[in-house]
């Protein structure tokens, strides 16, 4: 191989290599704490709501999350493009199933997410 062969093959390398860096640095991190207290307290139960809620449709501010809808306080300030609002009573029993923390990649601050079931008749 020539001296400039390698060089160009080295500078490749290198960007890979910085790219990769930055993915796996920069994404955000997800670590189940399902069976860590005090989550391990509340899994598989049936929660009664103690206020007023809303269930909103999963909207890009929280995309990354895995769930397609997220429960809100009812007097929460919700962007106009969601439109698919449900209003849960208090007294609604919810069931969580799994909680894990997200983790920015950029900023580092870290939010709990807790996953469960409820049903809704329409």
């Amino acid at each position: 191989m020539k001296t400039y062969e390698i060089v160009i093959l080295s500078i490749i390398f290198l960007i890979l290599c910085f790219i990769s860096f930055l993915y796996f640095v920069l994404r955000t991190k997800k670590k189940d704490v399902t069976n860590v207290a005090p989550y391990i307290e509340i899994m598989n139960k049936k929660l009664i709501l103690e206020r007023d809620m809303l269930l909103v449709k999963n909207v890009n501010d929280y995309a990354f999350y895995e769930k397609e809808y997220i429960i809100v306080e009812k007097d929460a300030v919700l962007g106009e493009e969601i439109i698919d609002r449900n209003l849960l009573k208090a007294g609604t029993s919810i069931t969580i199933k799994q909680a894990k923390l997200y983790t920015n990649g950029v900023s580092g601050t870290t939010q709990s997410m807790v996953l469960g079931l409820q049903t809704l008749v329409k």
